[in-house]
């Protein structure tokens, strides 16, 4: 009986025992589990938290905070970040914060140095970890050091770490909007912290971006580069792809001594109307439409204006910049009181020479006043380049316009010759192209606006427009001798650009007529309408007349 009662007990312990030990494994599993889900928290937190302090483009996650206890290099969780603070343990976590960043900017207070691109292994990229939660586990003991979090844990601690390229696509997901910045700081963002599809609203412009990976270029939302793009007025300027050429492909022979216009909206100029003083006939330019084929360059299909100077005067050398190519941007209070930001490419056939640009407010008639924004100076080659500028426009003053002068415009002039010196004197002759031409709000220079061709030469059509008209016999004079009246009436397809200024009229006399004799009488011109008379054959026959014509309310002030 002695044997039964001992046996029993012996039994007992076992079971005890057993249970005891079961019971103690599933409380661990408890606490581990608690723990792995206590450390994925304070690191989803602290990354939600993470912002890019320095503006290098790579996240920093909140400084870490210090205790008595901590991972070697590291720190504990700050007090001021709302993230768990302890694991199921009762342990304060372990926290280890890293700046990463291109140059010197991987560096700063409360993190540990990181990644960089200034020849430190590993070099900075979107995988570098930027942070690491550190439960002690079981044994209270931080096994694991911040470098070893950096790729794993030791001992029997629990980690859990982000990258940048995790922050910023959200731990995961597929889009992410990092934080609101300036154009300016926008354009500093190094390519390397990007991911392609990355959004950023632009503070100063309030529009939202996208990084192109492809394009190696943030891109604004809901615009286009491709061949059907929006109808958005992101560009300033009309015809900034030089796609239209209504006036034709070349001039026949060259503009003369005089401004021409070449390529929808560009004007050639021979003389000079800058600042300080007033000057023509200074030199004579040809120019012609060429295809780019350069990779390298433009976004191809594209096509450029190309100006050749044939001459210039004598030994003239005016003591200004000498413009060649600009357009004139109707009314001088567009884009007034914004920053704004042109861009081109541009090239030269032969050689190299120093050229300039800039955006210069025209305000008064005649002579204009010294309102020249952004000017600077850069050394054209064979190869294409972009130039971009960016200047703050001031407003414009009311006052100014009250005299009622509708010639008022934003000149944009990208290719202008500074003044010749002794040493490197002006040349008499070069041929210089310019294409994909753009001015827009905002600090950064974005991909080429591409809109509806239709669209775009609507726009050019406003201060250029052309084509045939035929004229009927309607009326007889009986003057002696008799003859008979034609008229005509053309109405525009877009409204020209003033009511303050009548549109020239010219129409090739005789260009196709069925009988000879024949004499344009008068016509009369409007912003929107346009009608001629013609006199008939004097010996009495009904003709037909079929001209062309041309409306010119451009800007050649």
């Amino acid at each position: 009986m002695l044997i039964g009662i001992a046996a029993a007990a012996l039994l007992a312990t076992v079971a005890y025992t057993g249970y005891f030990q079961l019971a103690r494994g599933a409380a661990d599993a408890s606490l581990v589990a608690q723990a792995r889900a206590v450390v994925q928290q304070a690191a989803y937190r602290l990354a939600v938290e993470a912002a890019d302090v320095d503006g290098d483009g790579y996240m920093e996650a909140p400084t870490m905070g210090a205790g008595s206890k901590v991972p070697t290099a590291g720190g504990v969780v700050p007090a001021s970040s709302a993230a768990p603070k302890t694991d199921s343990w009762g342990t304060a976590l372990g926290y280890c914060s890293w700046d990463n960043g291109a140059g010197s900017r991987n560096s700063s207070a409360g993190r540990i140095t990181g990644d960089s691109d200034s020849g430190t292994s590993p070099a900075v990229s979107a995988n570098s970890v930027v942070l690491a939660v550190v439960s002690a586990g079981p044994n209270k003991t931080f096994d694991t050091t911040c470098a070893t979090a950096r790729t794993g844990a030791a001992g029997d601690d629990v980690v859990q770490r982000f990258t940048h390229a995790q922050i910023v696509q959200g731990m995961g997901g597929t889009a992410y909007f990092g934080d609101p910045v300036t154009a300016a700081t926008l354009s500093g963002i190094n390519p390397g912290a990007t991911r392609d599809g990355q959004l950023r609203l632009q503070k100063d412009t309030n529009t939202l971006m996208r990084w192109d990976n492809a394009a190696s270029a943030w891109k604004q939302v809901g615009s286009s580069s491709g061949p059907a793009g929006a109808t958005t007025l992101k560009n300033a300027l009309i015809n900034g792809t030089f796609e239209l050429w209504q006036r034709g492909t070349s001039s026949s022979p060259d503009c003369g001594w005089l401004r021409c216009y070449a390529a929808d909206r560009w004007i050639i100029n021979g003389s000079s109307t800058t600042a300080g003083g007033s000057y023509t006939s200074f030199a004579r330019y040809a120019w012609n439409r060429v295809p780019v084929t350069d990779t390298g360059g433009p976004d191809l299909p594209a096509y450029a204006l190309r100006v050749t100077r044939l001459s210039k005067m004598g030994a003239a050398n005016p003591p200004v910049d000498m413009e060649v190519i600009t357009q004139r941007i109707e009314d001088v209070r567009t884009l007034a009181g914004q920053t704004v930001t042109g861009s081109f490419w541009v090239k030269l056939d032969a050689g190299q020479k120093w050229l300039c640009y800039d955006l210069y407010q025209y305000v008064n008639s005649g002579r204009p006043v010294n309102r020249s924004f952004g000017r600077n100076c850069y050394l054209a080659t064979t190869t294409w380049t972009k130039q971009t500028f960016t200047v703050a426009l001031p407003k414009i003053d009311p006052y100014e316009l009250a005299s009622g002068n509708w010639e008022h415009a934003l000149w944009f002039r990208p290719v202008m010759e500074p003044p010749g010196t002794s040493s490197t004197p002006r040349t008499d002759s070069f041929s210089v192209s310019i294409a994909e031409a753009q001015v827009e709000v905002g600090s950064v220079a974005t991909a080429i606006e591409r809109r509806l061709p239709a669209f775009e030469l609507m726009l050019a059509k406003r201060y250029y427009e052309m084509g045939t008209v035929t004229s009927m016999p309607e009326a007889v004079v009986t003057d002696s001798p008799t003859y008979f009246i034609n008229w005509a009436y053309v109405y525009y397809s877009v409204v020209k650009r003033s009511l303050s200024i009548a549109p020239v009229f010219t129409a090739p006399m005789n260009a196709n007529i069925w009988c000879q004799g024949n004499t344009r009488i008068t016509d009369y011109t409007y912003e929107y309408l346009l009608a001629f008379r013609q006199s008939a054959s004097t010996q009495g026959w009904r003709c037909a007349f079929v001209e062309t014509w041309v409306v010119d309310a451009e800007m050649y002030q």
